[in-house]
């Protein structure tokens, strides 16, 4: 069967969307070996295995609640600034994030899925040509894992059954289109800017009639920069932990540290926390907005996306920047996972458009498919996502020369 799988590759999470669901687990994952034959599955972790050719064979486990092992020395942190993607430790997190998303598939054993990649990476990394080059290469092919002992196969059979986006493009799709998947207008008219904070750096864009302008902005100043300061004044090693409680700690709540079962250990350090993400909000955040649209009555409205988009304090940002400024900004829910979304929107929106019947000629019969409409031809196919994807391969282009 064919299907679409949406994954934006962050620094700190990996967001996963399918239409059968979604999942937001940490860029990390532990080395079996460092954990007893007790202790292997716990809360919704699973165990990985990759069967390809080339892989080292060895078990990983990844999940939601790796903090569950208290293993925080063992981790493998898949965090870097510099040719992130071409690491193996990386590759290999995205093969388990596949892995997870056809977990929800496998209806019989025999039947291997059919997938259309929608992959949103940083700015850095889609504007390398041989980073992509790199990342066609490792998926392209067939996909064969044990996950907690059930094998699962999936194939992305070329490369035009991939797509690369910018990920905060993923918002301005998620924002522009309704649930139908149909183009909501005053969004695709207007000028809207989108700065995404994520783990390990700070987005920025704008856009018209959901095209990006070549310029963007990135730093490395995401919210492990909270995590970071907040680990050293309580001399803690468990980032993933303090993570996790920046995330799913509620406004009206208390941020209460928690290294262990024993509530004797959990300690209520809110006044460090709300300090900290002031002083993050007032002095990174604030002007980075500021300085990257100066000139606001250029834009409609600035969305704030990415998981820190929920933690930074919204009274210190509008203090900080004014009240006027502050009418322009625009929080959604769930903010993590818009990115995800919208590539899964927009990828759907693509490869729906391609099987639209043009001339009886143009098609060849319909094999596999994510509808019971003809499939478009190879090449009218690549035509169409050539054009789908013009702006940004020539963003790529672009700053290539200049480098």
């Amino acid at each position: 069967m064919d299907t679409i799988f949406s994954i934006d590759l962050g620094n700190s999470l990996i967001k996963m969307k399918s239409d059968r669901g979604e999942y937001i687990y940490p860029a990390s994952y532990l080395p079996m070996k460092y954990v007893g034959e007790v202790q292997l599955i716990m809360g919704e972790n699973y165990i990985f295995q990759s069967l390809g050719e080339n892989d080292d064979k060895e078990c990983y486990i990844w999940g939601p609640k790796l903090e569950n092992y208290h293993l925080p020395e063992k981790v493998i942190n898949t965090y870097a600034r510099s040719y992130r993607l071409e690491q193996k430790k990386v590759i290999r997190i995205l093969e388990f994030a596949l892995g997870r998303l056809a977990m929800d598939y496998n209806e019989t054993d025999s039947e291997h899925i059919v997938v259309h990649l929608a992959l949103g990476l940083s700015v850095t990394s889609i504007n390398e040509i041989k980073t992509l080059s790199f990342l066609k290469k490792s998926l392209i092919g067939c996909h064969q894992f044990l996950i907690n002992g059930k094998e699962i196969h999936l194939e992305i059979p070329s490369e035009e059954y991939i797509l690369f986006f910018p990920q905060y493009m993923g918002s301005i799709y998620s924002i522009s289109s309704d649930e139908d998947f149909k183009e909501i207008e005053m969004y695709g008219e207007s000028k809207i800017g989108v700065v995404d904070i994520g783990g390990g750096t700070l987005l920025a864009n704008s856009c018209v009639q959901t095209i990006p302008s070549p310029i963007e902005e990135e730093r490395f100043s995401g919210i492990q920069l909270i995590v970071k300061e907040i680990s050293h004044r309580i001399n803690s090693t468990r980032n993933l932990i303090i993570e996790k409680m920046l995330r799913e700690t509620k406004d009206s709540d208390n941020y209460l540290y928690s290294p262990s079962s024993n509530e004797n250990d959990t300690k209520d350090i809110t006044s460090i926390v709300e300090e900290t993400i002031n002083q993050y909000t007032r002095f990174v955040i604030a002007p980075f907005v500021t300085e990257c649209f100066p000139d606001i009555e250029d834009i409609r409205s600035i969305v704030l996306t990415g998981g820190g988009a929920n933690i930074i304090s919204k009274e210190s940002l509008r203090d900080e920047i004014g009240a006027d400024y502050f009418k322009r900004l625009v929080f959604v829910e769930n903010s993590e996972l818009l990115n995800v979304r919208g590539l899964y929107k927009k990828a759907r929106i693509i490869w729906e458009e391609v099987n639209v019947p043009l001339n009886q000629g143009d098609y060849e019969p319909k094999k596999k498919g994510l509808s019971n409409k003809p499939v478009i031809s190879k090449e009218i196919l690549r035509k169409k996502l050539v054009e789908e994807q013009k702006v940004l391969k020539e963003m790529q282009t672009n700053l290539s020369e200049e480098k």
